[in-house]
């Protein structure tokens, strides 16, 4: 697993570009940058309720790019991520507020034959019927591939044909 550092920020919602509507964006890896990507949370997810007037952005900082900035001092993970916002958004204005959550271990790393190591984990639990095997090694590391899986997985809970027990 790799430490990330979550910078949210939130900014008058005035102060935001125009034409900045949608997810965010995910840096490319080739570029090297200690931010890995930004979510308009604001626009995605509306249930998150920014403060009247203001937009939520948060960005992910860390990962197998660039561990240590994970455990940067706060100071220099908000100069960081502004100078991004400010290069790859334009967004200049100053934060009404910020918070920083660092995740020590976020993000699984899966190695070289991880899928196929699964695969063969996956073959020897179907020999018990009502064992399942489920979360961020089986099929994705995204909040969102667990989610699917437990549907998945709920839905053959349901389908077995007897009582476990």
């Amino acid at each position: 697993s790799n430490a990330i550092a979550v910078v949210a920020l939130g900014f008058p919602a005035r102060d935001v570009p125009p034409g900045l509507d949608g997810f965010g964006y995910l840096s490319p890896q080739r570029e090297g940058r200690p931010v890995l990507g930004v979510q308009w949370c604001s626009d995605i997810y509306p249930e998150l309720r920014a403060p009247s007037g203001m937009a939520l952005w948060r960005a992910l900082v860390g990962g197998p790019r660039c561990p240590q900035m994970a455990d940067a001092p706060d100071d220099l993970l908000l100069r960081t991520v502004r100078d991004e916002l400010a290069l790859v958004t334009g967004m200049k204005a100053e934060p009404g507020f910020a918070k920083i959550i660092r995740w020590p271990k976020a993000i699984p790393q899966y190695t070289l034959g991880h899928a196929k190591r699964i695969e063969e984990i996956q073959s020897h639990a179907a020999r018990w019927p009502g064992l399942f095997l489920g979360g961020c090694a089986f099929g994705g590391v995204a909040l969102n591939d667990c989610v699917d899986q437990a549907g998945s997985m709920a839905t053959r809970v349901l389908a077995l044909d007897q009582p476990m027990g």
